[in-house]
């Protein structure tokens, strides 16, 4: 058994596996990076920040990984009453958590802002209205796992922790 261990979206990752190959630790951190690539809001050329600064209304085309976290995180959406919201990308960076750092912001009272995010898995696009940006902060990791573990498996590496 061997041990690896990397660092992506703000925290280390470790692997332990059986017989894995040499690359092991480039393989799991080139699955991560795309994730990071495509779906982080601190990094100012991702896809999901490229589409953040779009102009509301528009649809637009993303990157197939993308969109199976976009519908994935629809899905939990819908199921938990909206308790969770890839929409409130603006409000996590009012809050502080986001690329920017703590901001202080008062909203009026009875402010309420319009999230809505749309997709179409046909075309692969996403709209958003005014008031929503994505943030994937609650699912993308746990997709970036998956995304390393089926490359593990693509290389014969039956037996790892992740």
């Amino acid at each position: 058994m061997l041990r690896f261990v990397g660092e992506a979206m703000g925290t280390s990752w470790s692997l332990l596996a059986v017989d894995p190959p040499g690359d092991a630790a480039e393989g799991v951190q080139g699955a991560f990076d795309r994730v990071v690539a495509q779906m982080s809001q601190w990094e100012p050329e991702s896809d999901l920040s490229r589409f953040n600064r779009a102009p509301p209304g528009e649809w637009r085309r993303i990157p197939s990984e993308f969109a199976l976290v976009v519908a994935a995180a629809l899905e939990i959406a819908e199921a938990s009453g909206g308790a969770f919201d890839p929409a409130l990308g603006d409000m996590t960076e009012r809050w502080g958590f986001g690329s920017a750092g703590p901001v202080t912001v008062v909203l009026p009272e009875g402010h309420t802002r319009d999230r809505l995010l749309e997709y179409d898995p046909g075309s692969t696009c996403i709209r958003r209205s005014e008031g929503a940006q994505i943030d994937l902060s609650g699912i993308a990791k746990g997709y970036a796992v998956d995304l390393g573990g089926e490359w593990l498996r693509g290389q014969g590496v039956c037996h790892f922790l992740l």
